[in-house]
């Protein structure tokens, strides 16, 4: 089994590696630094600021998937298809000037002419085909799918309008951030989470709520989230461990947290893995590069193991039935260079 790893480089405009890895040796057998972004090619900026969300900026490549032994990988304007020896299908690259394909993070292949993007500038969930074009788009801030919304629960209507409330007193012609990161495909169904709803939202075939939390938090605990573990406005990648729970990484607390989809609850004594204590350096812009920042996860079911990605950047391997480590794969020394996405490939 090959396992396809993605980094990204903290505090470097461009930059960001893919890494082939042999699985049952943890050899690295091939790395390739990314392509550069549309932009950087344009010598304009990187992405179009719509509004003050300042992530998914360009530093590295981000989502990864694969199709058919294909891996695709994106960086913040791009995606990029390559072989299973990452040698790049050129034929395949995927470069979009449209003002919606920018601030990439994660990407689904559901085929070549089908792929998901999450949009973490605009807060978007794009379909798009083989040339760019955007199929189905999926606007978390825009309020018909925000009244859509509101109308499933009746938590999710007092979350909703309280956060357009305070949205409206600014004075901004993009008012919503919802800080949509995770994208997520299992069994053939997309899933996306919103962090600043706390919610599991399935969008594809159909929408219909998965998981959410219900209990609502004091001021300061959902002004500043880190000060509060079990708030998951700090959510970051999400795994199908099986289809009864989902592994998160939550990097508010540096731990990775398992959830109970049938219980629609999380149970704190079902944490799996966490090396203890929160960010020292929260409040500072370099808070991402620092040591043991989690983020890419993959479940490994005939090993029954979970694979995330940490900086500097490694891969370490948690046995799911002892919640042991195993093993660290070591991919760079840096604690600026950071697992983005991992993907297998038997």
């Amino acid at each position: 089994m090959k396992l396809y790893v993605t980094t990204i480089i903290r505090n470097n405009q461009n930059s960001g590696q893919i890494y082939k890895v042999d699985y049952e040796t943890g050899n690295i057998e091939k790395k390739k630094i990314m392509e550069p972004t549309l932009a950087y090619l344009e010598g304009r900026q990187a992405y179009s600021v719509r509004s003050d969300n300042i992530e998914g900026g360009p530093p590295g490549l981000r989502g990864i998937s694969i199709f058919d032994g294909k891996v695709y990988c994106a960086n913040s304007d791009s995606i990029f298809c390559y072989d299973e020896d990452l040698n790049l299908l050129k034929d395949k690259t995927i470069r979009n000037k449209d003002i919606d394909l920018c601030g990439i993070h994660e990407i689904a292949v559901e085929n070549e002419d089908s792929i998901w993007v999450a949009s973490s500038v605009n807060d978007r969930i794009l379909n798009i085909n083989s040339k760019g074009k955007i199929l189905v788009e999926y606007d978390f801030e825009g309020r018909e799918l925000l009244n859509k919304l509101k109308k499933m629960h009746i938590l999710l209507r007092y979350r909703i309008n309280k956060i357009m409330r305070q949205a409206d007193r600014k004075p901004k012609d993009r008012k919503f951030y919802f800080r949509m990161y995770t994208l997520t495909k299992h069994n053939e169904k997309i899933y996306v989470f919103l962090r600043a709803l706390e919610l599991l939202l399935q969008i594809e075939p159909e929408m219909k709520i998965i998981w959410f939390v219900k209990n609502i938090k004091n001021t300061l605990q959902r002004r500043i989230p880190w000060l509060n573990p079990m708030n998951m406005e700090c959510g970051r990648n999400l795994e199908f461990i099986d289809n009864k729970s989902i592994a998160m990484v939550n990097t508010g607390t540096k731990c990775i947290e398992k959830f109970d989809l049938e219980n629609l609850k999380h149970d704190k004594s079902m944490d799996i893995f966490s090396i203890g204590g929160q960010y020292e350096q929260s409040l500072t812009k370099n808070h991402f590069a620092t040591p043991n920042y989690f983020r890419g996860l993959k479940y490994l079911e005939e090993q029954n193991s979970l694979l995330i990605g940490s900086s500097p950047a490694k891969i370490i391997e948690l046995d799911l039935e002892s919640n042991r480590v195993v093993r660290e794969i070591k991919l760079a020394k840096s604690a600026t260079q950071l697992v983005f996405g991992i993907e297998a490939l038997r």
